[in-house]
């Protein structure tokens, strides 16, 4: 079960990247903030939560470190993207696994203990996508104890993304923390088949990380 889960997490991380591309932007006023096609007036909390969730979906380079923990288990795993190729690692490095994106083409390999399975994937529109945090929105936090706390009325919100993958799961809080126009933290712990897990998402290095493709396809 905690190989599905870790497959999941990463498919909500956007094992492949895609590019964002920017259209012409109205511009605002100096105390106003565009959203979608509207400018609106935002509290300084709300104007740094929307600001890191845009920053932050727009990159496609960076490292990302997770920890999922239960009373009886814990999974550690450093990925690394740089635009469309990323690379997973087990914490005792006998599981290592290389994603890329060539044109509408999505490739995977898995190294297990030197042994190397490659397999071509189906790409979809939603390639790249990290689904959990492209649900966001800055009105869902309040800032409490230095973090962004996801607000209850919105817990059914992110619980239902998680509940595309996973049936009958129960989110009980989400935070986040923010730093320097980032997201740099996702914590939140989830009831899933009557066990407690406890999520923890670091992001860092961005725009300094470097992966080739290790596999067949070049």
């Amino acid at each position: 079960m905690m190989k599905k889960f870790i497959t999941v997490i990463l498919l909500f991380v956007g094992l492949l990247l895609t590019a964002c591309e920017n259209g012409e932007e109205e511009i605002c006023k100096e105390d106003q903030t565009l959203i979608g096609d509207t400018c609106i007036t935002l509290s300084a909390n709300e104007v740094k939560v929307y600001n890191a969730i845009k920053n932050t979906q727009e990159l496609d380079n960076y490292q990302f470190d997770l920890i999922l923990s239960s009373d009886t288990e814990r999974f550690d795993l450093e990925a690394l993207f740089d635009s469309n190729v990323s690379k997973t690692t087990s914490e005792d490095g006998t599981l290592v696994t290389y994603y890329k994106k060539t044109d509408d083409l999505c490739f995977e390999n898995e190294i297990y203990n030197g042994v190397s399975k490659e397999r071509q994937l189906k790409c979809n529109e939603n390639t790249g996508k990290y689904k959990l945090y492209s649900d966001f929105t800055y009105d869902m936090f309040a800032l409490e104890d230095g973090v962004f706390k996801l607000k209850n009325e919105y817990l059914d919100t992110i619980e239902n993304v998680l509940e595309e993958t996973f049936l009958d799961i129960t989110l009980n809080n989400l935070d986040i923390a923010v730093l320097d126009g980032y997201i740099t933290n996702i914590n939140y712990t989830m009831m899933y088949n009557d066990m407690l897990y406890q999520v923890q998402m670091e992001f860092s290095n961005f725009n300094e990380v470097s992966v080739e493709y290790i596999g067949e396809v070049k």
